[in-house]
């Protein structure tokens, strides 16, 4: 057997014996008069034994205390990380509507306090919203104590969206499958000869002058939907149905965008299709 076969078996049985040995480099390694295997093997227990430090909890803030600052008009800045659709339902006056995932793309004013919250104690958006913040460098980060509920418990201020905010936008398709399986009410808010030329089937005519006083005399009866000729038009009927405290839908694209998909209409004051 040659010489080169015998230190190849001789390798061979050391790599088998010490699992150090799998990388021949080590063989004759040594740092300040110690074996390479071995300060390696004495760094991985040192990594191992170190106890990474617990994360910080979040300091919360009482309601009373958020609302004696928000009171005094201190610099002070009301972050609701819930979803739009909480959002519209009603939050603290003031707040703004930024839901965990979007804090990164979206600018906090600067202020001495922001205080995060969500629906109530039990609710972990808010404290994952602080920690995203408090990573994105916005220091003095608080958690409201209780989230919503634990606010509107000692009854203050709690507004909904501005009408705009609360308008849902509608697509033609979207309107005619729910004229089928619900109980949506359809308003057209063109003049009275526009509406009998030819209307959404079951819409009722309520021009968009007199809009304010016929929601008057008008119960509520569900959510509705209202278009006109022109988008302006149904923009601002759609605003002030929701500040009447109704649900508001607009009709993207009108009468003209319901007509070129060629959907059903109707003739005259009667529900007739043509």
């Amino acid at each position: 057997m040659s010489v080169n076969m015998l230190n190849a078996q001789s390798r061979s049985q050391e790599c088998s014996s010490d699992p150090m040995n799998f990388i021949p480099a080590w063989k004759g390694c040594r740092v300040h008069g110690w074996s390479c295997r071995w300060v390696l093997v004495s760094l991985l227990v040192m990594i191992h034994s170190v106890q990474l430090p617990a994360t910080e909890p979040i300091a919360k803030i009482t309601p009373p205390l958020a609302r004696e600052i928000q009171k005094n008009e201190r610099s002070i800045v009301f972050v609701d990380v819930r979803s739009p659709a909480e959002y519209v339902k009603g939050h603290i006056k003031g707040a703004l509507n930024v839901p965990v995932a979007d804090l990164r793309t979206s600018t906090i004013p600067q202020a001495d306090l922001v205080v995060v919250y969500c629906p109530d104690e039990g609710c972990a958006r808010s404290d994952r919203a602080a920690y995203e913040l408090l990573g994105l460098g916005i220091a003095n980060v608080r958690v409201l104590e209780g989230g919503l509920a634990g606010w509107q418990q000692y009854r203050y201020p709690v507004e909904p969206a501005p009408a705009a905010a609360r308008v849902v936008r509608m697509l033609p398709a979207e309107l005619r499958r729910l004229l089928v399986s619900s109980k949506m009410i359809v308003i057209d808010t063109r003049r009275h000869d526009e509406f009998v030329a030819g209307h959404v089937p079951g819409a009722v005519n309520l021009p968009l002058e007199g809009l304010p006083e016929s929601l008057a005399s008008m119960e509520n009866k569900g959510p509705c939907v209202v278009y006109d000729r022109l988008q302006e038009r149904a923009r601002q009927a759609a605003m002030i149905l929701a500040e009447s405290g109704r649900e508001a839908r607009e009709l993207v694209g009108g009468i003209g965008a319901w007509s070129k998909k060629g959907y059903p209409m109707a003739v005259g004051n009667q529900s007739e299709v043509k």
